[in-house]
């Protein structure tokens, strides 16, 4: 006989690793997405303090030794440049970080896909399963059915074998009575035909 503990098993097994690789697919999205939006802000703040409040006003820049001098502000042109710098530093950064998000979704979905195909088989595999647990059932009826038919024929043969005894027997039997009435009727016919040659 064939066992059908294991099925639900499998399918229990795979439902979790589906619940499970959902999981941490989430998890790992949303850090990436965290980790985007805290290097964009970052960056945002980078550019922000880069920024002067007023064109004209100095920065005062005070020394270890007490004295201080003042130094002006960046000129547009250096902000641009640091922009541009920026851009050239982090944006490839921020590429690949979204390049990773699209590559996650796409493995996700193709993660999916997987665990949907494995279920299917292990859905095909159960009704497979039970398609040769009947088939197994039938062989067993019919190899019970086999037996009776074996025993109902011995059965049979024994009943054959003991009414054709009882036919020679009763044929046997008729032959002996026809057999003793001939002869009674002969030694009759003698006996009368003694009496009248006398």
């Amino acid at each position: 006989m064939l066992k059908t503990e294991q099925d639900p098993k499998v399918i229990d097994q795979i439902a979790s690793l589906k619940d499970q690789h959902k999981q941490e697919m989430t998890k790992l999205k949303s850090s990436l997405k965290m980790t985007i939006q805290k290097n964009e802000k970052e960056d945002a703040a980078k550019r922000k303090s880069s920024q002067p409040a007023e064109v004209n006003d100095s920065v005062e820049i005070v020394r270890i030794d007490g004295s201080s001098s003042s130094k002006p502000k960046k000129t547009s042109e250096e902000e641009e440049l640091n922009d541009k710098m920026a851009e050239e530093l982090f944006g490839p950064v921020f590429e690949t970080q979204r390049d990773c998000l699209a590559i996650i979704d796409r493995l996700n979905i193709k993660a999916e896909e997987t665990l949907e195909i494995g279920a299917e088989s292990a859905e095909m595999l159960r009704a497979q399963r039970e398609q040769l647990l009947a088939i197994d059932r039938k062989m067993d009826e019919l190899g019970s059915n086999t037996k009776r038919a074996g025993r109902e024929l011995t059965s049979l043969m024994r009943k054959l074998a003991t009414d054709k005894l009882i036919v020679v027997v009763f044929i046997l039997l008729t032959l002996v009575i026809i057999a003793a009435v001939i002869i009674r009727v002969v030694v009759y016919f003698t006996k009368e035909k003694d009496k009248n040659n006398k």
